[in-house]
């Protein structure tokens, strides 16, 4: 088993546009969201190449939810812990 330890992960944005002009308004036609940073990276591409791999880290907040998420979408196991302040709160730390 391969553990990758995601100590900064993050929702990755793309943006889509047909053409890119220097000079004028450029407008995207679609934004694409995925799991990101270097850990989470490399355990998309172990899980592809037939792996046993898991990724770890903390993810808490809307964004640790989107990240679990998309990664059970994607097969990819993870085992995140959600950080003390944000245990008890999706949004965030208790006040």
């Amino acid at each position: 088993m391969i553990v990758t330890v995601a100590l900064n992960a993050a929702v990755d944005l793309t943006y889509r546009l047909p053409v890119v002009r220097g000079s004028d308004t450029n407008r995207v036609q679609q934004v694409g969201r995925r799991p990101g940073g270097k850990a989470i990276n490399v355990a998309r591409v172990l899980h592809a190449l037939g792996r046993p791999v898991v990724v770890t880290g903390f993810a808490g907040g809307h964004t640790g939810s989107e990240l679990r998420v998309r990664l059970a979408a994607a097969d990819v196991p993870e085992a995140f812990s959600a950080p003390r302040s944000c245990a008890g709160s999706p949004a965030g730390p208790r006040s």
